[in-house]
């Protein structure tokens, strides 16, 4: 009978971003980085802003929840940055897991996801905002047997 003893590991902090695409109309509120000046993030929004408040809390509810299934744990904050011009994620999103991916990983030619270049468009009708938010992750031991 062998048996196998490992550290007790701890949990890390670590730093998740995500992106809510809004529409422009919307994105009535910025925070000091668009100006480039040091900043903390949205600390408030006016109420002519609500509707972007609410979005944007939808928002940071659907990127903590799907990292918790991922065993990322909350600290509880959410800053929010922004906005820039759009990416248009919310109509451009890629799947990683398209066969065009794999393809080209395999053959190592990336001709096969050219479908998903897109060209930036600067007058798009979406602006974006970046939540940022500080989680704990539970570390894991790794063993890796190298042949001597």
């Amino acid at each position: 009978m062998n048996f196998l003893i490992t550290p007790t590991l701890e949990k890390s902090l670590v730093s998740r971003r995500g992106i809510a695409t809004v529409p422009e109309e919307m994105a009535t509120v910025s925070c000091e980085c668009v100006t480039r000046k040091p900043c903390s993030g949205l600390a408030a929004f006016p109420l002519v802003a609500r509707n972007l408040e609410l979005e944007l809390a939808r928002m940071g509810k659907l990127m903590v929840g799907r990292l918790a299934r991922r065993g990322y744990e909350w600290l509880g904050e959410l800053k929010i940055h922004g906005p820039w011009p759009s990416y248009e994620f919310n109509e451009r999103l890629a799947d990683i897991e398209a066969e065009a991916w794999k393809r080209a990983a395999v053959e190592k030619d990336l001709s096969y996801t050219l479908p998903f270049v897109f060209e930036w468009n600067a007058a798009s009708p979406y602006k974006d905002y970046l939540l940022v938010g500080d989680f704990l992750l539970q570390n894991v031991l790794t063993e890796v047997i190298v042949k001597e």
